[in-house]
């Protein structure tokens, strides 16, 4: 007869101390214990300033490069405007005019001038430095938004290159229009930046700027070649 015992089973007791899942735990515990730390000690060392990682406009620290592009790969989302309806101009509303109109005063009379933000002055006539000074706010707005158009098809209408990055809200517009972008909001829904400008490093001259002016002001930790340090936009 044959038996309908059943064979012996040996059971293997492992302990969790000695799992690899517990030793990549507590490894990740360990790093993320020095990272605290070394983030403590650089908010105690005096901030780096951002022309000793950029001071030229093309040539950017490449340890802040690193943090640079992996901060606008997670707030800057890449796309590609020849998707968007461009000839309807209505849907496009500039959120960083190149051209407003302010105050000018011309003499004892106070008028209204363009200004133009890229050249940081007034509107000037040409062949002269005297800015045009304008006997309305409607004939001056009229001139801004000229000026504007003309300028925003120089290099393909809104941005060159046909590329744009889709941005969440408004609230960092100073930021983006002191680093060079144009930003509009597009069909009402979303906002989206762009460079129109070519021949040159953009990392340099708009994505450095821009990531290290928001670190700035929200004292955010930045990388540098020397680990995680503090960042001034100011040069003294």
């Amino acid at each position: 007869m044959t038996s309908t015992n059943p064979p012996d089973i040996t059971i293997i007791t492992i302990s969790p101390e000695n799992t690899v899942l517990s030793k990549l735990q507590t490894l990740t515990r360990t790093i993320e214990m020095m990272r605290y730390e070394q983030h403590k000690l650089a908010r105690e060392l005096p901030p780096v300033r951002f022309a000793d990682l950029c001071g030229d406009g093309t040539n950017v620290n490449r340890a802040f490069e690193v943090s640079v592009r992996a901060w606008m790969n997670t707030f800057m989302s890449p796309i590609d405007t020849t998707l968007l309806d461009r000839e309807d101009v209505e849907k496009w509303e500039i959120l960083t005019p190149r051209y407003v109109v302010k105050g000018l005063t011309d003499g004892d009379e106070t008028r209204v001038g363009v200004w133009d933000y890229d050249e940081a002055r007034f509107v000037t006539l040409e062949d002269s430095d005297e800015p045009v000074a304008f006997d309305s706010i409607d004939e001056a707005s009229d001139k801004a938004c000229d000026l504007q158009y003309w300028s925003s098809i120089n290099h393909g209408f809104p941005f060159a290159w046909n590329e744009g990055w889709i941005i969440d809200g408004t609230y960092w517009l100073a930021e983006l229009q002191a680093a060079g972008f144009l930003v509009y909001r597009y069909d009402d829904d979303c906002v989206i930046a762009g460079i129109d400008g070519g021949g040159y490093s953009f990392m340099g001259a708009h994505f450095a700027p821009l990531y290290a002016a928001l670190a700035a002001k929200n004292d955010w930790l930045v990388e540098t070649d020397d680990g995680p340090r503090r960042i001034t936009m100011s040069r003294e």
